[in-house]
């Protein structure tokens, strides 16, 4: 018997794992505390409970933000707790996952390690995405909770795929084609029908609907709540014809763009396996949820996904949204390399180039960060803290309410001014918390180019939606200060701070 390498004794994968989660959070905390585009958001939003804040995205992310917050402050460490938490859980439960699936432990450490060389846990992960994070992490958990359910067919693991679709379904609406996918797989194959024929289904389906619905009967009490949330894929203005290829297309492109660089390693290190795993039977004896099962799953989401072309009319898809569909696409390709009995050089290369990519993505993101701010937005770049300083020098004094253009602006004024009442113009008043006293009311926006833009819209929101007036008795200016890495180039923030409330901003 081959003796198995220390790398794929179970222990030291799970602490590999955490480890090098623990030392990308301890990277992110290096950096200046200014927020990205998805961070800023959920800071500004986590002000309030409400049932959704967005149409385009459900709560469950924000809502555990304000969780967190509620012990570390509404800053970047609870931002990045959550969000290393999430992936802590996603890589851990993929890999409980795959020790049940694959008997060859340093296959299944390798698909352990699989994210690793998919570019959107390897690289995008660590600077972006929360509803993503948050979907992959409820398919992961939904993933394993199915195979124990195959083994064991007990109310408890009904009732606890009813919380994680829930938690799947309140992360990102796409998640929603997993379970549909699950249970027609069921369907479809007689080896697993037993799963979804049986009345304890009704508890996943009880369960998954009480946590689900007060969210969606809210988004769908908006208007026009079903086109702003599907309309970041819907065509705009073409034929059936060029809807059909263009929207088949792009499917295409994300399927093959989303296991990448993984997919090619992996055919190059276990290619011939792979082909004699794929030809040769399943063994009996196999976990109770075999190959079959998970490569009918795949097909059968894919297949959902592409309904939406002609059904919808979507022509835009992203390679992020593929993790209902093809998330369990390694641990899959393992499971039939396992049945080909792949050499252990094979098998130790692609641990070795698996390695190698971890290494480079955490020498990527140093590199990026150290990388002086150019002539794009360079966002995370921007000098928050400096001009908050400047902002409290010249009187705010973090209490009442901040009116910005953008939600990049607020979240980042938030962090700085936790006591402070932040609003984004554009969105609902409702969205926002109530005032509550008679603070100061501090307007302000990017003046970098767009200045006269970006007054109107605040102006345009002050006036309509706070009952206040951009003339009423204030002090005005601008602040400023050097984006990071940069002896040059400066960013902008002009401001009217009015002493007295101004409508219903105070």
């Amino acid at each position: 018997m081959t003796e198995r390498p220390f790398w794929s004794e179970p222990r030291t994968v799970r602490v590999l794992i955490l480890a090098l989660l623990a030392a990308h959070a301890i990277l992110r905390l290096s950096f200046w505390p200014t927020l990205g585009v998805d961070d800023a958001e959920q800071a500004l939003f986590a002000h309030s409970w409400q049932w959704s804040y967005r149409f385009r995205q459900p709560p469950l992310f924000t809502w555990l933000l304000m969780l967190v917050s509620q012990e570390l402050g509404i800053n970047i460490v609870a931002l990045t707790a959550l969000r290393y938490g999430l992936l802590a859980v996603c890589f851990l439960s993929t890999y409980a996952t795959a020790l049940r699936l694959i008997p060859d432990k340093r296959l299944a450490a390798l698909a352990g390690f699989s994210f690793l060389g998919i570019y959107t846990f390897a690289y995008y992960s660590h600077h972006d995405l929360t509803h993503t994070t948050m979907m992959a992490t409820a398919v992961a958990v939904s993933w394993y909770l199915m195979v124990r359910l195959a083994e064991e067919q007990s109310s408890r693991w009904y009732v606890a795929l009813g919380f994680a679709f829930a938690a799947g379904v309140l992360g990102k609406w796409n998640f929603a084609l997993l379970p549909i996918s699950l249970a027609l797989t069921a369907l479809l194959l007689p080896r697993y029908r037993h799963l979804v024929l049986t009345w304890r289904l009704l508890l996943t389906i009880a369960i998954s609907v009480a946590c689900v619905l007060p969210t969606v009967t809210y988004v769908l009490s908006l208007s026009p709540p079903f086109t702003a949330i599907t309309g970041a894929v819907l065509h705009d203005g073409r034929g059936p014809f060029t809807t059909l290829a263009v929207g088949t297309g792009e499917l295409a492109k994300s399927l093959i763009a989303y296991p990448e660089p993984l997919l090619p390693l992996l055919l190059l290190c276990l290619g011939t396996a792979l082909w004699r795993g794929w030809r040769a039977p399943a063994e009996s004896g196999g976990p109770a949820l075999g190959s079959d099962f998970v490569g009918w799953a795949m097909v059968v989401s894919i297949a959902l996904h592409w309904l939406l072309v002609p059904t919808l009319g979507a022509t835009e898809f992203t390679e992020r949204w593929m993790q209902p569909a093809i998330m369990i696409l390694p641990v899959w390709l393992l499971m039939l390399a396992g049945r080909g009995s792949p050499a252990p050089r094979a098998i130790t290369a692609l641990a070795v180039l698996l390695a190698v990519l971890a290494i480079a993505a955490f020498a990527a993101r140093v590199i990026t960060w150290n990388q002086p701010a150019g002539r794009g937005h360079a966002r995370d770049k921007v000098p928050f803290a400096d001009l908050s300083r400047e902002l409290a020098r010249i009187g705010f004094d973090g209490t009442g309410t901040i009116l910005v253009p953008d939600l990049h602006e607020g979240g980042n004024l938030r962090i700085n001014f936790p006591a402070a009442r932040t609003i984004a113009a554009g969105w609902p008043p409702a969205l926002w918390p109530t005032p509550a006293g008679n603070g100061q009311c501090l307007v302000a926006w990017p003046d970098n180019g767009d200045g006269e833009r970006n007054e109107a819209i605040v102006s345009d929101y002050l006036q309509k939606e706070l009952g206040g007036s951009m003339d009423a008795p204030h002090i005005r200016g601008t602040v400023s200060g050097l984006m990071k890495g940069s002896t040059t180039r400066f960013y902008r923030l002009a401001y009217r701070l009015y002493p007295q409330p101004n409508g219903d901003c105070r």
